[in-house]
């Protein structure tokens, strides 16, 4: 995807980190496994839509650490789909 690059820590928690702990989601990606199990990643990816769309699609099993920005921006979109 294409768009201005950022820093992304996404924080699973521990019942989806055992389905996303396998995966290689991005290049860039950094990954630290907590004593209970969780997951953390850091990412360097575009700031794009489809980003947003693939943190969403996680549901409650994910939190965004950071940037932000982005947890902002996360929190308009699911609060725009609980209105609808």
């Amino acid at each position: 995807m294409r768009g201005d690059p950022i820093e992304v820590e996404p924080h699973f928690d521990r019942a989806t980190s055992a389905w996303a702990k396998d995966r290689i989601w991005h290049p860039s990606q950094k990954a630290s496994t907590e004593e209970g199990g969780c997951l953390t990643l850091v990412l360097q990816v575009a700031d794009t839509p489809e980003l947003l769309g693939w943190i969403l699609s996680f549901g409650s099993g994910i939190r965004v650490v950071r940037p932000d920005s982005l947890r902002s921006r996360l929190f308009a979109a699911a609060t725009a789909i609980l209105q609808k």
